[in-house]
């Protein structure tokens, strides 16, 4: 059974929990490639991949202490990762031109990279033709001068703007704190909002209650400054 993604949407601002994972949620996923690859481009061990255990039965010893524990799955054709602590371990790397990180031609891929402990959240995509496209939370994916070569990131842009994820009269009119209050009673927020909107549009669900469980396998992953 599969829940779609606006719950992790709503329960963002949750801290994480032990033994599964509900607040604070951060997704990265990839069409294009299979879930063993994913892993090894977060630089996951491949003796953990071909050898995996479920998330909730894992045991941090100190020397994996530094290592950032995910889990991970299948959606149709997506292959996702799900970290616990409100971010994506590529983050830093991806700024920094890091190949192995950067989706190529084909390779459809997208991040809801929660980011609470600083703001904004963000949203990335790529529709497949390797360019890389970045918004804050509440922006439209089109803002003018985008090449859309795919005709994909039209389609999500459309989506998140006729859902509502984006105030009316974007950039501003003096409207956002009124449309901030308006989702929060009516549609349970901005982020499950986004949540929804990518999952429907982009065909992505995950179990929540595998994942709230622990009970999805777990890799390791080794952030920029691990």
């Amino acid at each position: 059974m599969t829940d779609g993604l606006k719950w992790i949407g709503q329960h963002t601002f949750e801290p994480p929990t032990r033994g599964g994972m509900r607040g604070g949620i951060a997704l990265t996923a990839i069409r294009g490639i299979p879930v063993d690859e994913l892993l090894l481009r977060l630089k996951a061990r491949p003796d953990e991949i071909s050898d995996p255990v479920a998330y909730r039965d894992l045991s941090m010893s100190a020397d994996v202490s530094h290592l950032t524990p995910c889990m991970y799955g299948t959606s149709g054709d997506w292959a996702y990762v799900l970290e616990h602590a409100d971010s994506c371990t590529w983050y830093e790397w991806w700024f920094e031109d890091e190949s192995a990180v950067a989706p190529g031609i084909g390779e459809e891929l997208v991040c809801i990279h929660p980011n609470v402990s600083v703001n904004p959240s963000k949203l990335v995509y790529s529709p497949g033709d390797s360019t890389v496209h970045l918004i804050d939370f509440g922006d439209p994916l089109l803002q003018g001068d985008e090449q859309d070569t795919t005709g994909r990131l039209a389609v999500l842009n459309e989506g998140l703007v006729s859902a509502g994820a984006v105030p009316p009269g974007w950039p501003g009119n003096g409207s956002v704190p009124q449309w901030r209050a308006q989702l929060d009673a009516e549609q349970g927020g901005l982020h499950g909002l986004v949540w929804q909107t990518v999952g429907e549009i982009l065909g992505i669900n995950v179990p929540r209650a595998d994942v709230e469980q622990g009970r999805l396998p777990v890799a390791l992953l080794e952030g920029p400054y691990a």
